[in-house]
């Protein structure tokens, strides 16, 4: 098929019975262009990406010291206060009262902790917060070869039917050309009744199928519109052609190239990583974890000065252990080391299942090659049948049947022609696709 990168044209054509009728003009390229624009499902796959970066800068977070700021305003109702006797103070007789603290009460904290030793916990779940990122990068990926692909099919299914609708135009030419010399033999004697409805019901036979075709392109061309979120109603006009493409990629490359590029398999390769580190991010409830933590505060005195203000620091190492959690490390291990396993068979049997993919679609476009080289010499040789027949027709050495049977091998050739076409695009495609390359 050839693709051009062309610019998109809307055309506009005036109809003075249904007022201005707009046509637009699309190649390929700008179709998927639009797909990828307009895709609403592409767009939440954006957003989950978005979600696992933030989880990923959530994750490294860890490594880093934690700063924590509090503050405490106290009012007390009543102030307690403490007596004593006044002969303590030189005071015979009398009594001393002492207010302990003050009816207003301030306490400023700062806080520092710094991790220092995890048992992997923090470094095993930053790894795995960065490999679920791959593996969404590659979904997102996946969806995006997906959807460029079913642009492609559609496309070319549409120009499949644009070129079915012009080789059965062309078969009714022919088909309206013989009925005439068919009719003009029968009013002058030379050929049967027979013989001139015979060739009416090949061209009624050949306007149904056209009707068909028309009816099968507005479909498809209501879905194309539909995938590229067109919402008017405007005539699509494809601007590229259906043509035969060369591909000259040997069989074992091209397992090669799937098995190593292909984003589901490449997804796999990251959960895999991220079920692997998942295994050290379980054991790490056998280590204990050990912190530094520094801290500051400052806070109103406890006597009736409320400006005499007091601070304090502190530095403190912290290890904290849990030598017996009732198994509950020991169960997360096993369930980690299974969900390994699993993902690693899942990887295992995908691999095998993309090469077998491979083989089978190489040798189908190969056939499709094959068979599109034969229909090639069918058309030549079905078009210059229809020729002979028609002048021996014309001088009476040929019967109606002939040129008939000649006008249907010639139609039936040319529309093989362009369906074998169709199956070696998409089985291309199909292939392009297996090996990541959309």
């Amino acid at each position: 098929m050839r693709i051009t990168n062309g610019i998109k044209c809307i055309g506009i054509v005036i109809t003075f019975s249904f007022g201005w009728v707009f046509a637009v003009e699309l190649t390929i390229d700008e179709c998927i262009d639009m797909a990828l624009s307009n895709d609403e499902m592409l767009q939440a796959y954006y957003s989950d990406l978005e979600a696992t970066h933030g989880q990923v800068i959530s994750a490294r977070g860890g490594f880093f010291p934690k700063l924590m700021v509090s503050t405490i305003y106290n009012r007390l109702s009543e102030v307690k206060e403490v007596s004593m006797p006044g002969d303590y103070f030189g005071m015979p007789g009398g009594e001393m009262k002492f207010p302990m603290g003050t009816q207003e009460n301030f306490d400023f904290k700062t806080e520092l902790v710094q991790p220092l030793f995890t048992g992997g916990m923090i470094w095993n779940s930053y790894k795995m917060a960065k490999s679920g990122e791959k593996a969404m990068h590659y979904q997102v990926l996946e969806y995006k070869n997906s959807l460029i692909y079913n642009v492609r099919k559609q496309y070319l299914s549409l120009l499949l039917t644009d070129s079915l609708i012009s080789v059965t135009e062309q078969s009714i030419e022919l088909a309206e050309n013989h009925l005439r010399v068919a009719e003009e033999r029968y009013n002058v004697g030379l050929a049967s009744k027979y013989e001139k409805l015979r060739a009416e019901v090949a061209l009624t036979n050949l306007k149904s199928s056209l009707t068909n075709l028309l009816n099968n392109q507005l479909v498809q061309e209501k879905a194309l519109r539909e995938t590229l979120d067109i919402e008017t109603e405007e005539s699509i006009t494809l601007i590229d052609e259906m043509e035969y493409v060369p591909f000259d990629i040997a069989i074992d490359e091209c397992r090669e190239k799937a098995l190593s590029n292909r984003p589901v398999l490449l997804s796999l390769d990251e959960r895999e990583e991220m079920l692997r580190r998942g295994i050290g991010l379980a054991k790490s409830g056998y280590y204990p974890f050990i912190s530094v933590i520094g801290g500051y505060d400052l806070s109103t005195g406890d006597f009736n000065d409320r400006d005499d203000w007091q601070d304090n620091w502190s530095i403190t190492l912290s290890l904290t252990w849990t030598p017996f959690d009732g198994l509950t490390t020991y169960g997360k291990s096993i369930t980690a080391h299974a969900q390994y396993r699993s993902i690693r068979f899942q990887k295992g049997a995908m691999e095998e299942g993309i090469a077998l993919e491979i083989e089978g679609l190489y040798k189908k476009l190969k056939t499709a090659e094959s068979n599109l080289e034969a229909q090639k010499s069918n058309i030549e040789l079905a078009e210059e049948a229809v020729n002979i027949v028609e002048e021996q027709y014309d001088v009476g050495l040929a019967t109606n049947l002939d040129v008939l049977d000649a006008q249907l091998s010639l139609h039936q050739a040319r529309f093989g022609y362009y369906q074998v076409l169709y199956d070696y695009l998409i089985t291309l495609y199909d292939i392009r696709r297996a090996m990541g390359e959309m």
